[in-house]
């Protein structure tokens, strides 16, 4: 019989535990309906909460889940709720070994919903943190994950949150490297956080092109424009962050003329090359690059229109036929 006590207070105390409730949020400052889907989508990512209900009418959340999803929805719905120009990060702690950290941090110098958006793109995939998410209204980014991954993502923001066109102008910030020990998954020690200012690109076509060039020339992926910042962010180890700097200070810096090269190293003693030329319109440059492609067999030959330029990554061998080709084409 006491054995049987034990078995109902235990199944008792787990469905107490585990039980949910409901809980209304009303909202002084939001007061659209974009401002209160905008921060249910919110609570419902940051806070991994499914059940929720907004009131346009009312302006109100309604919250079903546990205690817990409760107490982290009233937070987050409270820093939302507050007049314009809030400032400082604020944290949340999750008891939640995966992501155990929540931060708000509200910016000061990006007015544009496009410009938050682009340093979320950015931040997701550079620092390996899914739940960012970007909040117009209150100029803010919510996030959680790791502490270490909140830290990172705190510093990019400190960079990027700067007024326009202040950046280019100035020295670059220093790299961010990630603790190893927190990384430890990362293929190649990709620990090398940079924000790379950027001088005289820029259009958003040519900071495209760019960017398109560096993740092929380098063969890095987490590399992503922030347009209304003119820089390029991007995560990489030491030798790729190496090839970045040079390649930038040809594809940005004034028009160039002969061949730039560095030296890559590796199996098959790749070279990087930075060819100008004397091409007349876009459309022969494009097509330089493609004949280049087809009789090297090079796959990594690209045009860059704002130089004149063919940037290329293949062996001494390769590079030899693509100078050939376009002393050809140049009636040289």
């Amino acid at each position: 019989m006491a054995a049987g006590n034990r078995l109902l207070v235990g199944l008792f105390a787990f469905a107490a535990w585990g039980q949910t409730s409901e809980k209304v949020f009303y909202f002084t400052h939001l007061d659209t309906p974009q401002a209160l889907q905008e921060v249910t989508n919110m609570v419902r990512v940051v806070g991994d909460i499914r059940d929720l209900s907004p009131d346009v009418a009312k302006q109100s959340l309604t919250v079903k889940g546990t205690a817990d999803q409760i107490a982290a929805a009233g937070w987050l719905t409270a820093e939302m709720d507050k007049p314009a120009g809030a400032t400082g990060p604020r944290d949340y702690p999750f008891n939640d070994a995966r992501a155990p950290l929540a931060r708000v941090v509200y910016l000061s110098h990006v007015d544009k919903p496009r410009d938050l958006q682009e340093i979320v793109n950015a931040a997701r995939s550079v620092v390996d943190i899914q739940r960012c998410y970007p909040m117009s209204r209150q100029k803010a980014i919510v996030m959680r994950g790791m502490p270490e991954q909140v830290k990172a993502l705190g510093w990019l923001i400190g960079v990027l949150d700067q007024p326009a066109g202040a950046q280019p102008g100035g020295a670059p910030p220093p790299d961010y490297r990630l603790p190893e020990e927190d990384w430890s998954y990362t293929r190649g020690r990709e620990l090398v956080v940079r924000v790379a200012p950027l001088t005289t690109i820029d259009t958003p076509e040519a900071l495209q092109e760019t960017v398109n060039t560096v993740r092929s020339i380098v063969d890095i992926q987490r590399c992503f424009p922030v347009s209304a910042r003119k820089v390029l962010v991007m995560r990489g180890n030491d030798d790729s962050m190496a090839l970045v700097a040079w390649l930038l200070k040809q594809l940005d810096g004034p028009a160039g003329q002969g061949t730039s090269e560095f030296k890559i190293g590796g199996a098959g003693g790749q070279i990087a090359q930075v060819a100008f030329v004397n091409a007349a319109t876009v459309e022969s440059l494009v097509e330089m690059a493609s004949q280049i492609r087809t009789e090297t067999k090079m796959a990594r030959a690209f045009p860059f229109p704002p130089q004149k330029a063919v940037a290329m990554r293949g062996t001494a061998d390769q590079l030899a036929q693509a100078q050939q080709v376009i002393q050809a084409r140049q009636g040289k």
